[in-house]
Order: structure tokens, then C-alpha cells, then sequence
């Protein structure tokens, strides 16, 4: 299998690494404050498995893990497996 380096390439770098910052901008600020019942959505799980069903289980790993530390990076609960925790989910859901 072919795997060289295309533009094509790095727009799917850029474009999933402005989707992980948008995701962790939106799952640090704004999804704290519309908990129903004391529940929070996470939408960064949700774009993972997308991502993990339509493209292949390494770019949804990868994507999990950068998403995972944005999160991480943003939010104020300190260090956590949370990235490890995404791209595992990542990679199954790409199975």
C-alpha cells in the first residue's frame, strides 16, 4: 500500500486538528452548563466514532488522542487518562 505524502494529507491534519480544538473549546465551556439531570454530553466521543466508522482506526486513534489532550489542556480537572480513554476508543470504533 501506497502511503507517501499528499496535500490531501495535510488537509485532513489540519481540518481534524481544527475539529479537536473546536470539540475541546465546546466540551470545556459550553456543555458544562446545559447538563440535564446532572448528566453532561460528550461530543468528543461522538466525532471520534464518526471519524473511527468512516475513516481508518489509526486516524481515529490519532484524532482521539490530540482531542483527548485539548481536553485535557482546557479543562481544570488536572491529568487523567481521558486521551488515553479516546483513543482507545478510537481505534475499536474504527474496527
Amino acid at each position: 500500500m501506497n502511503k507517501s505524502f499528499t496535500w490531501g494529507n495535510l488537509l485532513d491534519i489540519l481540518v481534524y486538528g481544527l475539529l479537536a480544538a473546536f470539540l475541546a473549546v465546546l466540551q470545556t465551556t459550553l456543555i458544562p452548563r446545559i447538563g440535564i439531570f446532572n448528566a453532561f454530553p460528550d461530543l468528543v466521543i461522538g466525532a471520534i466514532c464518526c471519524i473511527g466508522i468512516y475513516r481508518e482506526e489509526e486516524i481515529a486513534a490519532l484524532f482521539g488522542l490530540i482531542a483527548g489532550l485539548a481536553v485535557e489542556a482546557l479543562g481544570s480537572t488536572g491529568i487523567s487518562v481521558l486521551p488515553l480513554f479516546y483513543m482507545l476508543m478510537g481505534y475499536v470504533c474504527g474496527r
